[in-house]
């Protein structure tokens, strides 16, 4: 029996950076509004916010200085700074439509008896009646 390995939880913080990028995405925000929306304690908040300090290839956390609120608590605002939005973006592939050619007999004379195996395939798929044996016998016939 095949096992899964999961990611445990780690309870209140589990994909803390992930959030805070999307909460800063929108706006920037003071540590006391970032402990509030995240339901953590500001202390713990702190702690572990130079994680996110360090450059990425496709955003930057940027605090800034350190300040005391109206309450007389310390804190500071941080914002997201967008890097190389074009790199962040992933890329896709155009679709090419499958193309089935068999270059070493290119000639009209074959294109035209595969042509006619073609409609006599599709005639034998549509009755139903379509076989190993009638696939032989289709070539056979060519």
């Amino acid at each position: 029996m095949k096992q899964v390995i999961r990611r445990g939880s780690r309870g209140r913080i589990d994909g803390f950076c992930e959030r805070i990028i999307w909460m800063l995405s929108k706006e920037p925000l003071t540590s006391q509004e970032l402990a509030g929306r995240l339901k953590i304690p500001h202390k713990e908040l702190i702690k572990r916010m130079p994680a996110l300090f360090h450059e990425r290839k496709s955003y930057q956390v940027i605090a800034g200085e350190w300040f005391v609120n109206n309450k007389g608590e310390r804190e500071r605002e941080f914002r997201l700074v967008r890097i190389n939005t074009d790199k962040s973006i992933a890329k896709t592939k155009i679709k090419q439509s499958l193309t089935i050619s068999n270059y070493g007999r290119r000639n009209e004379k074959n294109r035209e008896r595969n042509r006619k195996m073609a409609k006599a395939r599709a005639r034998l798929i549509k009755s139903g009646k379509y076989s190993d044996a009638e696939e032989i016998n289709i070539r056979i016939k060519r």
